[in-house]
């Protein structure tokens, strides 16, 4: 809910989204993947995919409406 209020805040300021760079990303715990625990991947899951995805819905539907051309770069 975070997310859609700050795409609506955003659209309803500016008027106009050109670019969007979705930079989300978190390191987690560092090891071998066998080493690591369920809950340790799925945090790390949930930001540097989620966490973009969350984004990319969030605003495609503004940038939809727009009769220009605008970009939603993706930076994981």
């Amino acid at each position: 809910s975070e997310v859609d209020h700050l795409a609506h805040e955003i659209n309803s300021k500016l008027e106009r989204i050109d670019w969007i760079y979705n930079n989300a990303g978190i390191l987690g715990q560092l090891g071998p993947i066998w080493d690591l625990n369920h809950e340790h991947i799925q945090k790390v899951m949930d930001v540097n995919l989620h966490g973009m995805i969350h984004i990319i819905q969030a605003f495609i539907p503004f940038l939809f409406q727009q009769t220009f051309r605008s970009h939603i770069i993706n930076i994981a």
